[in-house]
């Protein structure tokens, strides 16, 4: 299209190439966890640690964009919570590796984090 001199090709090239581009750039699925509020305990081995709080917490922070308040909103391919049927291992396999849209949170999150938020995400079923 530009050595033609030829406008709509080289157009078109163009926007293909930016479309490309962007493309390869979402493919990436870059993860940062979000801080947590200051009254959350994150600690198992602390007296007062309540895991479905700590599972509430980082579900609020990092995954209520997708899934919505009740895990029912289903955006961006994000799957309903609450007719959810997987296992523990299963749903760990999900966080920690992704699926389709959603990105890998296993080197963001630790163990403890990984339970919690396995435990809060369970309490969505119906």
């Amino acid at each position: 299209g530009f050595k033609k001199y030829n406008k709509i090709l080289a157009i078109l090239s163009l926007l293909l190439i930016i479309t490309a581009y962007g493309l390869a750039e979402m493919s990436r699925r870059k993860v940062e966890i979000k801080p947590l509020s200051a009254e959350v305990v994150a600690d198992p081995t602390n007296a007062s640690y309540d895991a479905l709080v700590h599972g509430k917490a980082l579900f609020t922070a990092n995954c209520v964009v997708c899934h919505g308040e009740n895990g029912a909103m289903e955006a961006v391919g994000a799957k309903n919570l609450q007719t959810s049927e997987l296992s523990d291992t299963e749903i760990k396999n999900v966080i920690l590796n992704g699926k389709n849209s959603m990105p890998p949170y296993k080197k963001v999150l630790n163990k403890d984090e990984v339970t919690a938020l396995i435990q809060y995400v369970k309490a969505f079923r119906k």
